[in-house]
């Protein structure tokens, strides 16, 4: 677990809280868009780059 949320916090802050808040506080896209100041269609194409950033980091240290 240490490992992931060292992972996680080496995405930008926008992103970081876009993962967050979608997937662990389940709070939904509109809500989160709202939160970080943007459409939900910039939140999706947020979501899914961090997602894609974040997945890369951790097969780098073979986390994944």
């Amino acid at each position: 677990m240490i490992d992931f949320e060292r992972e996680l916090a080496t995405l930008d802050t926008a992103h970081q809280y876009a993962l967050v808040l979608t997937y662990r506080d389940r709070v939904g896209h509109a809500a989160t868009a709202a939160t970080l100041g943007c459409s939900i269609r910039t939140l999706q194409y947020m979501l899914s780059a961090a997602r894609r950033r974040l997945a890369d980091a951790l097969n780098r240290r073979d986390l994944l």
